[in-house]
C-alpha cells in the first residue's frame, strides 16, 4: 500500500505545510456534522441523526430518499477511499500515481474485469429490476451531488486530481476488484508447479498437495524461471495496491439452544488488510419499507453487513479454487493463433491505453483464448513461447451481486435470504444468517465447477487438449450449507467445509486453527451472553500452536544448550499457546518459526520465492503436518552435497540462532521478550510511503496480542529481523443479540468512520479497537434522537 513515490515530493511537503501554516484552510476543511443542506430529487424532507462516533443514522419517508442522503454523507467521509477503489479493476491508478502503478494497471486491464463490468452494464440497463436500479443511481446520484457541491478532499488537493462523477459501471468494478482480491491461486499455482517439476510429487505431498504423478506430471513447459518470476511479480504488484486485500474471516451463529437468552447470538469479523481510513463505513437507514444497519465498502450502494429487529447477515470467504491457469500451445509460424481441440484458434486481441501521469502513455496488446486472458505480457515473466492463460470464474457468468446483496439485506425470512444468497456466482462467499424466529444458516455460495477426476487444479494445466476443462456446474442446493443443525451452532474460520453428504471442493483453505478453536469453545458451553461472545472474539490462545511447538521441541538436540537456550526452552515447553501482548512465548516462536521455513523451503524455492510462497494459505497449513513428519526429504539442504540434514539440525540450528538474534535485539532478560514490543498495529494511509505526510495521515502505532490463525486474527509476515507489522485483521468485530437487537448489539471499527483527516472521527476508535473495546449500535429511534451528538436536516432544493 505504500505507493506514493515521485520525484515532486518535496512539492507536496511544501503544500501540507503551507496547508498547516494556513489554519483557517484546514479547518474548512473539518466536517460539519450538524449542517443541513439540500439535495436535488428528494421527494421529503431527511433527517439524519450522528451519535458519539458520527455514524449516521438515516431516517427518510421513501427508499430512494435514503440512498440518495446515503450516497453524498459517504462521499463526504470517504471520497478519497471510494475514488482509489473504483480506479483498481480498470487499471487507471496510473493516472494518479504514474509509474509506480503501471504494472498494476497492466495486470488488472489483462484480466478484463472492466470488460466484464461493460457486459454487466447490459443487463443493468435492461434487465436489471427496476426498484434495485432506482436505488443504485439514488445513490450514486447522491455521491454525485457531494461532488459538485461539496468540499474537495485534501488528498485530491495535494494530487492536484480533478473530481469526476461516479456512475453504475463503477460499482461493477469495485466489486470486481473485491473479487480478485480474494483469490490465491495466481500466486500458488505457479509456486506449485515449480516445485513439481524441480523436485517431483514428493515434496507437494508433504505439503498436503496430493499428486498422482501417473497423471499429472505433464511438463508446463514455462521453465524454471518463468514460473519463479511469475508468483514474484504477482505477489509484488499485489503488496503495491493503495487499498486493503480481503483475506479471511471468522463468523459463528449460536441458537437460542445455547444462550443464557434463549435467542440466537451473531457474530461476525471479516478479515481485510489494514489501512486508513478503514474499509467498511456504517450507516443505519430507515423508512417506512425497510431498515437496515450495515457495513458499507466505499462505491456499492447495498451493504455486504447487516442487521434490522429481523435478521442478520454475515460474510466470509470461502476460499475456493475459482482460477485456473492454462499453459497454451502457440502456433509455431503464426503468433495470431494457439491450438485448441487439435485446432488452430485466433486469439481475441484488444489494444490497452494506460495514461501515465507525468509521462507517455503505454499501450499494449490483450490476447485472450476460450480460458481466458493470456498474462504473460503483463507480468513480464514468461516467455511469448509459452503463452500462459487465466481462467476465472468470476467472468464467466451473469453477474447478479447487486440483486443478491439488496435481496440478501431485504429478506423478510430465512427463504427469501436464501435465495438471494443463491444469486452471488463468485466471488466465493459463506454467508451467515440468524433471526429473531430462531433460525440459523450457513450457505457457501459461488458457482462451484466440476472438474474432471485427473485434474489438479492447484497446478498449470494443459491449455490445447481440452481435457484439462470444467465438466459442468453444481447446483446451489449442492453447495455446503447448513440450516438450524442439530449441534446448535454453524461457523465459518475460511476452513474446508465439510458436510456428511455433501461433495469437497477444491480450494485454497486456511489451516483449522481458528475453525477447531471456535468449535472447542462453542461445545464446551450451552449459555453463552453477548459478553462471552464479545471475549470469543478476542481469543488469543490457539489449540495447534501448542502441539506445533511440541513436536519441534522434541526434534532439539538440546544437550549443549546455553542458560538462555535452556530458558527459552523451557518457556516454550509451559505454553498453552496464547498470544497475549505481555507473554514472552510468541517472540520466541515466531522468531524460531521464521528461521525454520527459512531454512527448509528456501534453499529449493530461492529467497524470492520463498517471499511469495510465505504469504500464500499453502504453507499456513502445511507447517503442522511438515512438522510431524521427520522423514520428509524437504528436511534436507539441496545445496549441501556431503551430508543430507535431517529435522533435528534445522530445527536446533533454528532455535540457537533464533535465541541469539533476540538477546541482541530485546536483551538478555527474557521477562523482557515480550509480544506486543515486535508486534504493532499501524494503520497505512497510502500516502504512508511520504514520509513528511505519513505523520499526518496514518493511524497508530499500538501493541498487538493476537497471531496468524488465532480467532482474534491480527495477522503478519514471519519475518527474519524479529518485529511483525500487523498487515490484516478483524475489519470490524460485531455482535447480535437477537433478545434485544436494539439494546445489545455491539460493533467497532479499526479506526473511525471518517476517511476526513481533520475529522474528529478520524481515529476515535482506535484505541479502543487496540485494546478490544466495543461500542453498540443503536437501533432504537427514540433513544438515537436522546443520545444523537448531531442532528442534519436534508431538504429538497427545487
Amino acid at each position: 500500500m505504500k505507493i506514493i513515490k515521485w520525484a515532486g515530493i518535496v512539492l507536496l511537503t511544501i503544500v501540507l505545510i503551507s496547508a498547516i501554516a494556513a489554519g483557517g484552510f484546514l479547518q474548512s476543511q473539518k466536517p460539519d456534522y450538524s449542517e443541513d443542506f439540500s439535495l436535488t430529487g428528494l421527494q421529503d424532507e431527511v433527517e439524519v441523526y450522528f451519535d458519539d462516533y458520527a455514524i449516521p443514522h438515516i431516517y427518510a419517508k421513501t427508499d430512494v430518499d435514503a440512498y440518495r442522503t446515503l450516497g453524498y454523507l459517504q462521499a463526504k467521509e470517504r471520497l478519497w477511499q471510494m475514488e482509489l477503489v473504483r480506479r483498481i479493476a480498470p487499471g487507471r491508478l496510473s493516472e494518479v500515481f504514474g509509474e509506480a502503478t503501471l504494472e498494476t494497471d497492466k495486470l488488472f486491464r489483462t484480466l478484463g474485469i472492466h470488460q466484464y463490468s461493460v457486459e454487466s452494464m447490459r443487463h443493468f440497463d435492461n434487465g436489471m429490476d427496476p426498484e434495485i436500479k432506482e436505488l443504485v443511481l439514488a445513490y450514486l446520484d447522491g455521491v454525485n451531488q457531494f461532488i459538485d457541491k461539496g468540499d474537495t478532499p485534501l488528498e485530491f488537493l495535494i494530487l492536484g486530481l480533478e473530481k469526476s462523477h461516479f456512475s453504475p459501471i463503477d460499482v461493477y468494478n469495485v466489486l470486481g476488484y473485491m473479487s480478485f482480491s480474494f483469490a490465491m491461486a495466481h500466486k500458488t499455482e505457479p509456486v506449485l508447479t515449480y516445485v513439481l517439476e524441480n523436485f517431483g510429487p514428493g515434496l507437494l505431498n508433504d505439503l498436503q498437495v496430493h499428486v498422482d504423478s501417473a497423471t499429472t506430471m505433464i511438463a508446463s513447459g514455462i521453465g524454471t524461471a518463468g514460473l519463479k518470476e511469475f508468483s514474484i511479480n504477482v505477489g509484488k504488484i499485489m503488496n503495491q495496491l493503495p487499498v486493503p486485500a480481503f483475506i479471511g474471516s471468522n463468523s459463528w451463529v449460536v441458537s437460542g439452544a445455547k444462550t443464557k437468552s434463549g435467542q440466537p447470538f451473531f457474530a461476525n469479523d471479516p478479515h481485510i488488510g489494514f489501512s486508513q481510513p478503514a474499509v467498511w463505513y456504517e450507516a443505519h437507514l430507515n423508512t417506512p419499507n425497510f431498515e437496515t444497519y450495515g457495513y458499507f465498502l466505499g462505491g456499492f450502494p447495498f451493504p455486504q453487513l447487516s442487521h434490522n429487529a429481523h435478521h442478520a447477515i454475515g460474510l466470509t470467504m470461502f476460499e475456493n479454487d475459482d482460477i485456473d491457469m492454462y499453459r497454451e500451445k502457440q502456433h509455431p509460424d503464426n503468433a495470431d493463433e494457439y491450438e485448441y481441440k487439435e485446432e488452430w484458434l485466433e486469439y481475441d486481441s484488444r489494444v490497452e491505453i494506460i495514461n501515465v501521469k507525468d509521462a507517455e502513455s503505454v499501450n499494449f496488446i490483450v490476447k485472450t483464448t476460450v480460458h481466458g486472458p493470456i498474462v504473460n505480457e503483463s507480468l513480464k515473466s514468461l516467455s511469448d513461447k509459452y503463452p500462459v492463460s487465466l481462467w476465472w470464474n468470476f467472468v464467466k457468468h451473469p453477474n447478479h451481486s447487486l440483486e443478491a446483496a439488496y435481496q440478501m439485506t431485504m429478506a423478510k425470512n430465512m427463504d427469501e435470504a436464501r435465495k438471494g444468497a443463491s444469486l452471488i456466482h463468485g466471488p466465493g462467499l459463506n454467508v451467515m444468517y440468524a433471526d429473531r424466529d430462531g433460525n440459523i444458516a450457513w450457505w457457501a455460495c459461488a458457482k462451484l465447477p466440476k472438474r474432471p477426476e485427473h485434474v489438479n487444479s492447484k497446478l498449470i494445466l494443459d491449455g490445447s487438449s481440452g481435457a484439462d476443462e470444467p465438466i459442468g456446474y453444481y447446483d446451489f442446493s449442492e453447495n455446503p450449507h447448513a440450516e438450524n443443525p442439530d449441534w446448535d451452532y454453524v461457523y465459518s474460520a475460511n476452513n474446508q467445509p465439510v458436510v456428511k453428504g455433501q461433495p469437497l471442493h477444491p480450494g485454497y483453505y486456511l489451516p483449522e486453527d481458528r475453525a477447531r478453536r471456535i468449535v472447542h469453545l462453542l461445545e464446551g458451553k450451552d449459555n453463552w451472553t453477548a459478553d462471552e461472545i464479545k471475549a470469543m472474539q478476542l481469543d488469543v490462545t490457539s489449540d495447534n500452536v501448542p502441539e506445533i511447538t511440541a513436536s519441534l521441541l522434541m526434534a532439539l538436540e538440546s544437550s549443549s544448550f546455553s542458560a538462555i537456550e535452556k530458558n527459552a526452552f523451557e518457556v516454550l515447553e509451559t505454553w498453552n499457546g496464547g498470544f497475549e501482548i505481555e507473554n514472552t512465548a510468541p517472540v520466541i516462536y515466531n522468531k524460531w518459526l521464521y528461521h525454520i521455513t527459512y531454512s527448509t523451503f528456501a534453499d529449493e524455492l530461492g529467497d524470492d520465492l520463498f517471499d511469495v510462497f510465505n504469504g500464500t494459505h499453502i504453507m499456513k497449513r502445511s507447517l503442522q503436518p511438515l512438522f510431524a513428519n521427520s522423514a520428509s526429504k524437504w528436511w534436507d539442504d539441496v545445496n549441501t552435497t556431503d551430508f543430507s540434514e535431517t529435522m533435528t539440525d534445522i530445527v536446533t540450528k533454528a532455535f540457537k540462532q533464533s535465541v541469539e538474534e533476540l538477546e541482541q535485539q530485546l536483551g538478555p532478560n527474557t521477562d523482557e521478550w515480550q509480544w506486543g514490543r515486535v508486534h504493532t498495529l499501524e494503520h497505512n494511509h497510502s500516502f504512508s510511503a511520504v514520509p513528511s505526510l505519513k505523520k499526518y495521515f496514518n493511524v497508530g502505532t499500538f501493541p498487538a496480542g493476537g497471531n496468524i490463525e488465532t480467532i482474534n486474527n491480527l495477522m503478519h509476515r514471519l519475518q527474519p529481523d524479529g518485529t511483525y507489522e500487523v498487515l490484516a485483521g478483524p475489519s470490524t468485530r460485531r455482535v447480535v443479540d437477537f433478545a434485544d437487537v436494539a439494546g445489545n448489539s455491539w460493533s467497532i471499527l479499526p479506526t473511525g468512520q471518517s476517511g476526513n483527516v481533520m475529522s474528529d472521527h478520524y481515529s476515535d476508535q482506535a484505541e479502543m479497537y487496540a485494546q478490544g473495546e466495543f461500542r453498540r449500535q443503536l437501533l432504537d429511534k427514540e433513544e438515537i434522537v436522546e443520545k444523537a451528538k448531531y442532528k442534519a436536516v436534508i431538504l429538497n432544493d427545487e
